[in-house]
């Protein structure tokens, strides 16, 4: 005598063609999803799956590196064992080779039901979307064991219909990853940013940018890429993010927003002294500039001078610790009393302006304007000595 492996799932049933794919919505609970799969989709146990299963794996799922997998761990922490704001997690998607048993709801609601799944190794699963969010989930659970039942993963399970021939190969299964990842269109990262409220930069950023010296000289505009001709505001939130990011963690930070800090300076304990910090730097570099720092024209408020100037103050605040706050003004005000005009011949010799037949602009040479523009600062107010010997006494120690 035998009978089938089955997990009942309380599920509402759905469908893509009317004799192709059934869907089912359900919750689950984060410790859970292994025993789902039947195996353990993260890429550290990859070479416990049969060649096959790890096969597609490989061509599916990109490679999970550590910095997104603690991104995730790092939301969860903020967002249930710090902060309380509320969170969630989009669905995860899990598909199946076999087609399911499914036993309908009553009355008006028959596909609100039971799924029940397969779960020997006939009926393959796998991890179709959603790597980050099951790698970080099971992290910080192993992490936190108490906070295991602090939250569930939305849940969508792809399936075959029952005169779907054959069932589903995992081939098939692979197409349904790529078209839930490459035949979608991403929001934009002004309009990502608008909405985003839990990352400590871009909280920083936005305090900045409500901060009496931002607003007394038009403001930072949100939403948009850059100023435009009618804007009124001196600074967009994504350049202003950029000179935070620079400030904070340094170059490498900076060029993408992406990248994670490993031991990061701006944590929630420091964010309180380092918002005053920089506030303070915009503050004194805009008093000594005098009504000049309010106008576009002036290099400082172009997109290579904020990043610039993020850098410096990175150097300033995180590299030279020990200079008091009466050294630090004075290395601002120098900072400030150089030529920001773009009637500066220099900045057409570094490579910040370009000289077209007589028309000066901006180069558009990105990150190698943004450092060639620091370094110009930086020697010109003799910090670069500073930052150099600071750096030999902390490989000396």
């Amino acid at each position: 005598m035998s009978f089938p492996l089955l997990l009942s799932i309380p599920s509402v049933r759905g469908h893509f063609g009317m004799e192709s794919l059934y869907t089912f919505q359900t919750q689950i609970s984060p410790d859970q999803i292994i025993d789902l799969l039947g195996h353990d989709p993260r890429n550290e146990n990859r070479k416990k799956l049969s060649e096959e299963l790890r096969e597609l794996y490989s061509k599916i799922q990109r490679k999970l590196s550590t910095p997104r997998r603690d991104q995730v761990v790092g939301y969860l922490e903020d967002r249930l064992l710090e902060s309380g704001k509320p969170g969630a997690f989009p669905a995860i998607c899990v598909g199946m080779t076999q087609p399911p048993i499914f036993e309908p709801g009553t009355g008006v609601y028959p596909d609100m039901g039971i799924l029940k799944m397969d779960t020997s190794v006939r009926n393959t699963r796998i991890l179709l979307d959603g790597l980050g969010r099951v790698s970080g989930s099971l992290e910080f659970i192993e992490n936190n064991p108490k906070a295991k039942g602090a939250f569930s993963i939305p849940l969508t399970i792809f399936a075959p219909h029952e005169k779907h021939s054959g069932g589903l190969t995992l081939l098939e299964l692979g197409q349904l990853f790529f078209d839930f990842n490459f035949r979608v269109h991403p929001i934009s990262k002004a309009h990502a940013m608008k909405l985003d409220q839990s990352d400590l930069y871009l909280m920083l950023c936005n305090d900045l940018g409500k901060s009496r010296v931002i607003e007394l000289h038009g403001g930072m505009e949100v939403g948009r890429q850059s100023l435009g001709s009618k804007s009124t505001g001196i600074v967009v939130q994504q350049v202003l993010l950029r000179f935070v990011r620079g400030a904070c963690e340094g170059g490498k930070f900076q060029k993408s927003n992406k990248e994670v800090a490993k031991n990061p300076n701006l944590t929630r304990d420091a964010y309180q002294d380092i918002a005053h910090n920089l506030e303070s730097f915009i503050e004194l570099f805009a008093e000594e500039l005098g009504e000049k720092f309010g106008d576009r024209q002036f290099l400082h408020l172009s997109s290579v001078g904020w990043q610039a100037l993020g850098l410096v103050a990175h150097d300033l605040y995180f590299k030279l610790p020990e200079l008091d706050s009466v050294e630090r003004t004075r290395f601002i005000q120098k900072i400030a009393r150089l030529d920001w005009s773009r009637q500066n011949k220099e900045m057409i010799k570094i490579g910040v302006l370009s000289d077209v037949d007589g028309q000066i602009g901006l180069s558009g040479r990105g990150v190698a304007a943004v450092e060639a523009l620091y370094h110009y600062i930086v020697v010109k107010a003799e910090i670069e000595k500073l930052v150099k010997e600071a750096a030999l006494k902390t490989q000396a120690a």
